[in-house]
């Protein structure tokens, strides 16, 4: 029942009962003072009651299993003895089989040589075919790359900001650079002139695990127009790389190293999840704690693109 309040603590009894669950902090005094509650609520001699008569029951089972495995033994002998007796016959019959194919093979291959030798003279004269388009479209290629690194520098340079750095609504987010879980950098700055998305999330918080599939939704999508990172907080419970690997998000996510560096750039205050959105120059135009919709994620997106100038 965790309800986002740290630290809390939960005691069993002898019987796995909940004798105490609250939140808050604990002293040596009050640790020892729950033990003993917990203790005389099932003293140690009724669990040991309890562990003898489950014992019992476990070896009636046993013995009963093994007795069942004798006769199931029996019957797998004499199956396997008519199998081999039927295996003979049919190894007979497939030698007679074998024979006649191989006939039929030997006047085959004569006729597939050939057409392995038209084959191979047409597969060379369509590889020299291939190699020259190959080339042209190489060419093509990086003479589209350069032209669309160009565009990105002065698309860039449209979006400079003088803001003063912060994590306040108009201030320009500082700069960052994390590396994603499947080794890609994401670098804050080289994204300007795009829609950007910071997502705060914990796999211990059941409302950030809700809206993951809102966000993945939104960036593909705006894709190529926005961009977008999901950054699991400093403190880990559950490996959050193994817990997406099979949900098939869009968007990259990595995690807040030790240092915290995203968590004390966007004011972090330890409630999550926590989305900020920025413009197309890098300055904050949301920053708040709590859950989102997708209603409210689309807004979001359309409020950056307007205060983006």
């Amino acid at each position: 029942g965790y309800t986002g309040a740290l630290p809390q603590t939960i005691v069993l009894n002898r019987r796995g009962e909940v004798v105490f669950n609250e939140s808050g902090s604990v002293t040596p005094e009050k640790l020892a003072a729950l033990y003993e509650q917990a203790d005389k609520e099932v003293p140690k001699a009724e669990a040991s009651v309890q562990s003898g008569d489950a014992a019992k029951t476990e070896r009636a089972g046993q013995e009963g299993t093994a007795a069942q495995a004798g006769t199931a033994a029996q019957a797998e002998t004499s199956a396997q003895s008519e199998e081999t007796a039927q295996a003979e016959n049919d190894a007979m019959s497939k030698d007679d089989t074998e024979e006649t194919t191989a006939q039929a093979e030997t006047s085959g291959q004569s006729e597939e040589a050939a057409q392995a030798e038209t084959a191979v003279q047409t597969e060379t004269a369509a590889q020299s075919e291939e190699t020259a388009q190959s080339k042209e479209t190489a060419q093509a290629e990086e003479a589209a790359a350069e032209e669309s690194a160009a565009a990105g520098s002065s698309s860039q340079a449209d979006y400079e900001s003088s803001a003063p750095i912060g994590h306040e609504v108009g201030n320009q987010l500082g700069d960052f650079t994390l590396t994603c879980y499947d080794g890609s950098q994401f670098h804050l700055a080289d994204n300007r002139g795009k829609i950007t998305f910071i997502n705060l999330w914990g796999t211990h918080c059941t409302p950030c695990i809700n809206e993951l599939p809102y966000f993945s939704d939104l960036y593909k999508e705006h894709e190529g127009d926005i961009a977008m990172l999901a950054v699991h907080i400093s403190l880990v419970t559950k490996d959050p790389v193994e817990f997406i690997s099979d949900k098939g998000f869009a968007m990259p996510f990595a995690t807040d190293p030790g240092e915290k560096t995203v968590e004390e750039l966007v004011g972090y205050t330890g409630a999550l999840p926590q989305t900020i959105v920025l413009n197309r120059r890098g300055e904050v135009v949301f920053n708040e704690s709590g859950s989102v919709t997708p209603e409210k994620l689309a807004a979001l997106y359309e409020q950056a693109d307007k205060a983006s100038g």
